[in-house]
């Protein structure tokens, strides 16, 4: 009997050893790659409502990754394009993906766009389910029209929960052609992308 265990666990832990093998790799749709319009070493003028002028400089990455942890012997690939937007004065770092998803999930035409301001995550219109279509419209904030835009909410931040005092981030006004071109504040300040 004490045989028969041994063997097993031995068959056990073979199965368990096995080498990670590529299942699916899956690439950026164009729709997703074309809605992060950045490029490497470009310099993007931004205004703030005071008329102080600052720069964002851009790095972009396009790399495939394994956002989730799989168990098992399979795994998926998914293309991922990343762009990094930092400026010293302000201190401020924007960051903008668009991960590739599963052939199921494309057949939903999702553009899977990510968006974070200083580490806070912002949600299109605060949408929490990844799988509900969010697409591009029109839209107005502070007055201007803002063409084939997503606007792209702080839904929660819980180092100012309560403070009504405090300032921070509040919108992102994101268009297919110019990627920023809006951020708002919670005190009705603003930085805009200069044309």
């Amino acid at each position: 009997m004490l045989k028969h265990f041994k063997i097993l666990i031995l068959i056990g832990l073979l199965q368990a050893c096995c080498k990670p093998e590529l299942r699916n790799q899956y690439e950026l749709s164009e729709k997703q790659e074309e809605a992060v319009p950045y490029i490497s070493n470009q310099k993007i003028s931004f205004m703030t409502n005071n008329a102080y002028e600052f720069v964002l400089n851009t790095e972009v990455e396009k790399k495939f990754i394994i956002p989730y942890h799989e168990s098992g012997c399979f795994y998926d690939e998914y293309e991922n394009i990343r762009a990094t937007l930092t400026s010293t004065l302000p201190e401020l770092t924007i960051s903008i993906s668009s991960t590739a998803l599963s052939e199921w999930e494309n057949d939903i035409s999702l553009y899977n766009l990510e968006l974070q301001v200083n580490s806070k995550w912002f949600l299109p219109n605060c949408q929490m389910d990844s799988y509900t279509a969010t697409d591009f419209a029109d839209t107005t904030i502070n007055n201007r029209l803002y063409e084939n835009a997503m606007v792209f909410e702080l839904c929660w931040d819980y180092t100012n929960k309560g403070d009504t005092s405090a300032i921070y981030f509040e919108k992102v006004v994101y268009t297919k052609e110019n990627g920023i071109e809006l951020i708002t504040f919670t005190n009705n300040d603003y930085y805009e992308l200069v044309k």
